[in-house]
């Protein structure tokens, strides 16, 4: 059985894909071996895009432990993008994620906790807490552009 530090390991690299050798954000280094001045910052080019691996992925890894492990009535497993769009939500009658609609995904309505109002019941996701106001206004937008992978 795998730990759930292992889990999000699983799904960063499974969501995010390879690392580009020729990038060193750690030391500020680039393939040519000289400082850029931008240790430990994500160079312009591995920017959030808007799609599921670069926005989506890391607030799951960050906020929804429970589910990459296996708790809850929602399972990441080792795709949350294919657990999560055009998939029936438990105890709702919408999609958790439906693509260009941001009020027709149940997952907006759990991260808002107003999961009552379209028939869905339990608290709020994430369990102690509610995501940021910017988290929520990424995932809203990442419905709104279509949801893409």
């Amino acid at each position: 059985m795998m730990r759930a530090g292992a889990w999000i390991a699983c799904l960063l690299t499974v969501a995010l894909g390879a690392c580009d050798p020729a990038d060193d954000t750690e030391t500020g280094d680039d393939a040519a071996g000289t400082d850029d001045g931008n240790a430990g910052e994500n160079p312009p080019n591995n920017e959030a895009d808007g799609t599921f691996s670069s926005s989506i992925a890391p607030i799951i890894s960050a906020s929804c432990g429970c589910h990459i492990s296996g708790a809850g009535g929602l399972v990441f497993g080792n795709d949350a993008y294919a657990a999560l769009v055009d998939q029936p939500a438990n105890g709702a009658s919408l999609d958790y994620v439906t693509p260009g609609d941001v009020e027709g995904s149940y997952l907006v309505h759990k991260i808002r906790n107003t999961q009552a109002s379209v028939g869905g019941g339990g608290g709020i996701m994430p369990q102690g807490g509610m995501l940021t106001d910017d988290e929520i206004a990424t995932i809203e937008d990442w419905i709104e552009d279509g949801a893409p992978e």
